[in-house]
């Protein structure tokens, strides 16, 4: 049959009238009536059903299939036959039919006597379904078959490429642009399943990428018609009849890890590749380099440690949003050889991963190879070399494959220009959340931006595309020009074991010297892709001093298995010599008089024990070994001998028992210039060149690969630790600067002190420091330390004062000064409990309040203001909240903070609600900018169903809460009070809010909100019903909505002058707030930032 003019088929399409398809309706029908009796023809293939229940299973396809609608043709209907090669279908003349003025044609095969057997119906918007009815009312139904754009492609004129377009997209030339998308099929779980890519430009189609071998008439340039034709019958049934639905390549294993488990998944992959080579179907180069590289792992094997255990498997897989690199976890403790097994696993994974990034911009770029036609040695070559020089692909954009054959290709001036790139969209991001602060700081202070610096440098390592996982740790220090940058290296067992050899055409094995330089020279590479962001992201950095470390992994695997062979052989041994009577015999004749063997104590393992887990194999080897330990020689020689061969067992088990250790295996510095100048001229062509050219420190053995090594520096150095950055304010005496004091609200750094113990401490150590400065006077220590001793505002510390003082003129030691207080509490306690052990509970609790109430007089003397902190946040809150200027912050001990918080509970328990209401009053005073105490307050208040004083402090705890668990209690107990008060609309708006913020709301909370939603619907109230609705309501109403909240401009400016300022430990507190703020969600970059500001 001759192709359809598609000018005449739109004619039809939107030229006729509706009088017109209501004929060709009538046809179809009258076409079904006489064709009634055909439809015997077709049960042998399709047992017949009723529409309304479900479909019986295929024998031959393994599906649910209709009974098809048998129908004679006449001349008005359009039709096609595509000749096509079905492995295991029943029919091959299969095509389709299109009725005059009928938008949707029929698929199916054709019969004799002009008979067509329908299967499927498909329509003009690219959904296909299985049903032989043409009419069928498939409104409600998910497509079987569905055709989805997902991308443009842009096209280029073939002389840009030397001629090296797919002959697919030809038609795409001369149109600017081709549209690309998914094919998507049915699978037998009912979920839809990837099977293709098409491109579509001028009306026409091409498939790209299927599991099925087209030929080249059914590959491209094709109608619409026969293009769903080919797609449903070649892609879709005949996978189903062999196997299942699968689709092609690296995209189907891609969908086999979405859908499956990571082994699960593996295993899945690597059998459609083996199933689909057997039936003669198209398999890429990238699927079998994908399934040997597995099967070198032993992946199709049994591997004890990582099966599943009733369907759940120990591992699972996470993507990376940053690099979109895959991670395999694990959330119970395993074994070395599993560890080491997953990361194996893993980097294959990633591996594969960077391959098909290669292989899809090509084929973007309109290039070969792509998948389609990239052949084993090809893929290969391209891991091998990505493998070998890993910036090639490490950040965006790729370049076209051919650059692999270019030795120098090392594009450093690519990784500054990210790094600067990053470094900009960081700083934009900090001015849109914080734009006073970073307004403010640049205005004033230059370009030092440590908080912008440390944020992008972590967003750029972490949006690296690398296939081995790696662990990094950095300082930086602007103001001197000094980062310090520490990595852990991928070992050689992580290696791939195999080559692809050219002149064999096969995969040849590589031995471990050949693996321990591969490994090498890709460390070595990632070490200059860290040094280039380092330098990249500021200008201001002039040298970089980086670290390599191992874990240990493999180290520990080997020094266990050389532990294990060696107990293992001393078992044989002895069970030799038991075993040889004449031998045994002589050697303990010999022996008669040496002292008895090696005894062994009975340690246990931390991980065995009677919870019904298998005994490990260091009990089992102990077991084996220590079996009459306790004999004299006369009774068993084999003791002695043991312990005269020369090996301490003990030693041995105890390497069984190690963790595995950090192991540094280079450190080298980079001068700025220098290093930008020598990676321009060479490119790093040779990773060890680079490293020796400027000193490296390293020891690299042919055998072994790169050896541990004493480090030449650390990352606590003092050039990179910027002075006491990282000490806690209260062991620190420095001023603020104007920023600092404007931001953070205090003048010195112990203005940011939240532990009293610390600061009491902190203070004395101050003190003793200056104590020891020669370049003071007697005189000016004393006044110092006065100044110090004023400034803790410690009521404690005031009292002795003088003693301090008359020390340091005096140049003897300052004594050793104690708090009094925990005493003091702990002897008010032993004395309630005997008072109430007698009898005499009421005196027992007037006694500890009497205790308090004079502890509390103590720190409340003159004009000192006490007050408690749970968090460094929390102090800043305050200081710019509720501090009044000038006044003098006595911070109050953990210990009378929690006796406060004790004894209200003893007094609400008793009944004596006024009582306890006057402690929690109390703690309110302390910790105003604490939003758990206003919680715990609103707490007892709904015990007294005491509703305005819940509602008070609800919206008290919203004021000051810096996290979302805490705002959606706050909104809970709102709720709550606006409800008892009638309140309907804002008690709603207020629990929708509540279980919007954290999915950790309790299930009584959330049962108790659903219950007023009920109440008030059943009165025919319009309630809200988004997050969005509730805010418009609370925000007309005056309500703070979170997190816009009041405290959250304080902490975003003040998180982003910390860290400018170079208070770390205050800077780290206010950061994870920051991120709390935004959502709560804290990633691998933040993560990597955050471990910055600490050591």
């Amino acid at each position: 049959m001759a192709r359809t003019n598609p000018d005449f088929f739109n004619r039809f399409r939107h030229g006729i009238p509706a009088a017109m398809r209501g004929a060709g309706q009538m046809a179809w029908n009258y076409a079904r009536q006489i064709s009634g009796t055909a439809q015997s023809i077709a049960a042998s293939a399709f047992s017949a059903r009723n529409m309304f229940e479900p479909a019986p299973a295929n024998p031959v396809l393994g599906t649910q299939m209709p009974s098809p609608e048998v129908v004679t043709l006449n001349p008005l209907m359009h039709r096609k036959a595509l000749p096509m090669r079905l492995t295991n279908l029943p029919f091959s003349k299969v095509g389709w039919v299109q009725m005059p003025g009928v938008r949707r044609f029929a698929l199916g095969y054709f019969m004799p006597r002009q008979r067509f057997a329908t299967l499927a119906i498909a329509d003009d918007s690219g959904d296909v379904y299985i049903t032989g009815d043409l009419f069928a009312n498939v409104q409600m139904r998910e497509p079987d078959m569905h055709f989805d754009v997902s991308s443009i492609l842009l096209a280029k004129d073939s002389a840009d490429h030397d001629g090296s377009h797919d002959h697919r997209a030809a038609s795409t030339r001369g149109t600017g642009h081709s549209l690309v998308g998914d094919i998507y099929g049915k699978d037998g779980n009912g979920g839809m399943t990837w099977l293709a890519n098409f491109l579509k430009s001028s009306n026409r189609y091409a498939f790209v990428n299927s599991r099925i071998d087209l030929s080249e008439e059914q590959q491209g340039d094709l109608t619409y018609r026969d293009f769903v034709t080919i797609a449903f019958f070649q892609l879709y049934l005949t996978t189903i009849a062999n196997g299942g639905v699968q689709g092609f390549g690296a995209r189907n294993i891609l969908t086999n890890f979405r859908k499956l488990s990571p082994l699960a998944a593996i295993r899945a992959s690597i059998a459609q590749t083996q199933r689909a080579d057997e039936l003669g179907m198209h398999v890429s180069g990238l699927e079998r380099y994908f399934a040997e590289s597995m099967q070198q792992i032993s992946a199709m094997h049994d591997l004890s440690g990582l099966e599943a255990d009733h369907g759940s498997e120990p591992l699972y897989m996470i993507e990376a949003p940053g690099s979109h690199s895959r991670f395999l976890l694990w959330e119970n403790r395993m074994s070395y050889d599993d560890m080491l097994l997953s990361l194996q696993l893993e980097g294959t994974i990633n591996r594969f991963l960077l391959i098909d990034e290669w292989l899809e911009y090509d084929a973007g770029q309109g290039m070969l190879p792509i998948e389609d036609d990239v052949s084993l040695a090809q893929v290969a070559r391209i891991d091998e070399r990505l493998l070998t020089n890993p910036s090639l692909s490490a950040i965006p954009p790729l370049q076209p494959v051919h650059i692999l054959d270019e030795p120098n290709a090392f594009r450093i001036d690519d990784y500054m220009a990210f790094g600067k790139a990053m470094a900009v969209s960081t700083l934009n991001e900090g001015a849109a959340q914080s734009p006073n602060a970073v307004a403010t700081w640049h205005g004033a202070s230059g370009d030092e931006d440590e908080w912008t610096y440390r944020h992008a440098l972590a967003n750029s390592i972490y949006a690296l595309r690398l296939p081995y996982r790696f662990d990094t740790v950095f300082r930086s220090n602007l103001e001197q020009g000094d980062v310090a940058f520490a990595f852990t290296t991928a070992s050689r067992a992580l290696m791939p074991e195999s080559r692809y050899d050219n002149a064999s055409g096969r995969m040849q094995p590589l031995d471990d010297a050949q693996r321990a330089r591969i490994s090498a020279q890709y460390n070595l590479q990632v070490g200059l892709i860290f040094t280039a962001l380092a330098f990249a992201t500021d200008e201001h950095v002039q040298r970089v001093s980086l670290r390599a470390d191992s874990i240990g992994l493999e180290e520990a695997v080997f020094e266990r298995d050389n532990a294990i062979k060696t107990l293992m052989d001393n078992a044989l041994h002895q069970f030799t010599d038991l075993t040889n009577p004449i031998e045994y015999a002589s050697q303990s004749t010999a022996k008669t008089s040496k002292k008895n063997g090696v005894e062994f104590e009975s340690q246990q393992d931390d991980h065995a024990g009677g919870d019904g887990q298998e005994p490990d194999l260091d009990q089992e080897l102990r077991d084996l070994l220590a079996q009459d330990g306790a004999k004299t020689t006369s009774e068993d020689g084999v003791d002695a001998d043991h312990a005269n061969s020369g090996i301490d067992v003990q030693e041995q088990l105890n390497k069984l028992q190690e963790n595995p250790s950090m192991k540094h295996l280079l450190t080298v510095t980079f001068e700025r210039d220098a290093f930008l100048d020598y990676m321009r001229a060479h490119a790093c062509s040779n990773p060890f060149d680079v490293y020796r050219a400027f000193d490296a420190t390293f020891d690299f053995d042919e055998h072994e690969g790169l050896r541990p090594i004493e480090p030449t520096f650390t990352l606590e150095d003092g050039r990179f630790m910027a002075g006491d950055s990282y000490t806690i304010p209260e062991h620190r005496d420095e001023p603020l600067n104007a920023i600092g004091r404007r931001f953070l609200g205090a003048s010195n750094v112990r203005g940011l002190s939240i532990s009293r113990d610390e600061l009491f401490a902190g203070t004395l150590d101050l003190i003793r420091q200056m104590q020891d400065d020669e370049s003071m006077r007697a005189d000016q220590k004393a006044t110092h330390a006065m100044e110090l001793i004023e400034s803790s505002a410690d009521p404690e510390l005031e009292r002795q004062a003088t003693q301090i003082t008359t020390a340091i003129i005096d140049g003897t030691p300052i004594p050793q000064i104690t708090s009094t207080v925990d005493s003091t509490l702990d002897e008010a306690r032993r004395k309630a409990q005997d008072m109430a052990f007698n009898g005499d509970e009421e005196g027992a609790v007037a006694h500890i309040e009497q205790t308090i109430d004079e502890l509390d007089s103590m720190f409340a003397q003159g004009d000192r203001v006490p007050r408690y902190f749970t968090s460094y946040t929390d102090r800043v809150v305050y200081n710019k909240l509720f501090a009044t200027p000038d006044e003098h912050v006595t911070l109050i001990p953990d210990s009378l903070f929690q006796a406060h918080l004790d004894i209200s509970e003893v007094l609400f328990r008793l009944g004596k609600n006024e009582r306890a209401n006057e402690h929690l009053n109390r703690l309110v005073s302390y910790a105003p900018a604490t939003a758990s105490v206003h919680i715990q307050q609103a707490i007892r208040f709904f015990g007294q169903e005491d509703w305005a004083s819940v509602k008070a402090a609800a919206l008290n705890a919203l004021r000051v809460a810096a996290d979302p668990v805490d705002a959606s209690t706050a909104y809970f107990y709102l709720a709550c009070a606006c409800w008892m008060h009638d309140e309907t609309m804002l008690a709603i708006s207020a629990g929708l809010l509540s279980v919007s913020l954290t999915l950790n709301v309790p299930d009584s909370q959330r049962a108790e909100l659903d219950r007023f939603r009920r109440l008030a619907l059943s009165q025919g109230l319009e309630l809200p019903q988004t997050a969005a609705q509730a805010v418009d309501v609370l925000t007309r109403n005056g309500v703070p909505v979170w997190p816009q909240v009041e405290c959250a401009p304080i902490i975003r400016d003040a998180a982003y002058i910390a860290t400018n300022a170079k208070v770390f430990p205050v800077a780290q507190a206010l950061n994870v707030s920051w991120y709390a703020l935004g959502g709560g969600a804290v990633g691998m970059n933040a993560m990597q930032f955050l471990r910055s500001l600490s050591i």
